[in-house]
């Protein structure tokens, strides 16, 4: 949705405020397993680096304020633990290294960059999702799986690469 949103014209910011929340059953059913601190991380950098201009972090039981003495009316079943113990869920503490990696470099240069997949990039939840800017080029892999790229879409006479693991 963020990529379609981007080829808008006019371009206007896209904020991801719905991605899949952690501790949050799968299709609102809790038969369904639950979404994972991986999976609230891979949403979030599918998102920034396809060009949303920010991503929300979300989880059930912050959702729905979950307090002793106080369960608000979930049809999709109650949380596991009070809200403010899901502050320090590893997904929420996981944020901060998203924040610090676009800030290492110029935020406002960044724009998504599919083309520079050379490999074929799969379309199930092991999608690659690349963004450059200047000087600079962010590639997300969530499984760590092999993929090439096309060298000569990037400037320069040498290149300095980065293991992130999130």
């Amino acid at each position: 949705w963020v990529e379609s949103d981007y080829q808008i014209t006019s371009v206007k910011p896209t904020i991801d405020c719905e991605p899949r929340y952690e501790d949050h059953p799968v299709n609102w059913n809790d038969d369904n397993g639950f979404f994972t601190d991986f999976d609230s991380r891979q949403t979030v950098y599918w998102s920034l680096f396809a060009g949303a201009f920010g991503c929300n972090y979300g989880n059930r039981s912050i959702i729905s304020w979950y307090t002793p003495g106080f369960q608000a009316k979930l049809w999709y079943g109650a949380p596991g633990q009070y809200w403010y113990e899901s502050m320090e869920q590893p997904g929420s503490l996981d944020m901060r290294h998203v924040s610090d990696l676009l800030k290492s470099r110029p935020f406002l240069s960044l724009v998504p960059d599919q083309s520079i997949f050379s490999s074929e990039n799969p379309s199930d939840g092991s999608h690659y999702q690349a963004a450059r800017g200047d000087g600079y080029l962010f590639v997300y892999n969530p499984y760590g799986k092999i993929l090439s790229i096309y060298m000569n879409k990037i400037s320069g006479n040498s290149l300095n690469c980065y293991w992130y693991s999130p």
